[in-house]
């Protein structure tokens, strides 16, 4: 109950500074006429506008990872998060999607079963609605071929670039992996560095993290 009461008490606080935030972009809108017609107010319009319904789901006592939030919108699974506390993990989903509902009724059963048999090395591959609306286009493009790297095999940030029909791109390929917000199920720590060292991974734990998932995997660096 202390946990909800102080979420409930950020949620709060996180509409008051988006209402003032709202209100500054009007009057600045407002004083400088050519800042509506950019890019930048164009795209937080987007964001903005569309406020998604969120439910999220806890899996614990699970191997390597112990514990794994997850979350969902009506368009299909939108954030996972690992070794983090579950106040947290509703700190950050409110930061990134301004959710209008946040649920934790039981609605992820597939998704929550799916990520425990992969974790306990019984499946291979998932089967589950992704939303990726909110990325970019180009970071989309990115977690595409990645979700294409199939079970046990690793691909380089500059294999994954030339994929996508951008050679050059492979630092950028990296921080589209950094920010996946869908860890393992789509397999950002597949993507290793050039020379077959592992590379980066953002997610708790970091490079150890990376590697005990590529071992669970049968994959040894």
């Amino acid at each position: 109950m202390a946990t909800q009461a102080r979420f409930n008490l950020y949620v709060q606080r996180q509409k008051n500074l988006n209402d003032r935030h709202q209100t500054t972009s009007r009057l600045a809108i407002r004083r400088f006429p050519f800042f509506a017609s950019g890019r930048l107010n164009q795209q937080s319009m987007a964001k903005s506008d569309f406020q998604p319904k969120l439910i999220y789901a806890t899996l614990t006592n699970v191997p390597i990872l112990d514990v794994v939030h997850l979350a969902s919108s009506e368009r299909g699974l939108i954030a996972i998060a690992y070794n983090i506390s579950t106040e947290i993990f509703l700190m950050q989903l409110v930061a990134e999607h301004q959710p209008a509902l946040l649920s934790d009724k039981d609605g992820l059963a597939t998704a929550r079963d799916q990520l425990r048999e992969y974790l306990c090395g019984v499946r291979t591959q998932f089967s589950l609605p992704l939303d990726l609306n909110h990325l970019t286009d180009f970071q989309r493009l990115v977690l595409k071929a990645v979700a294409s790297v199939p079970y046990g095999v690793t691909r380089s940030y500059g294999e994954i670039a030339a994929q996508i029909g951008h050679t050059r791109a492979a630092r950028a390929v990296g921080g589209a992996n950094a920010h996946n917000p869908l860890p393992m199920v789509i397999p950002c720590h597949r993507v290793i560095a050039a020379n077959g060292s592992l590379g980066g991974y953002s997610g708790t734990g970091g490079p150890r993290t990376k590697r005990r998932l590529l071992s669970l995997e049968g994959v040894q660096l």
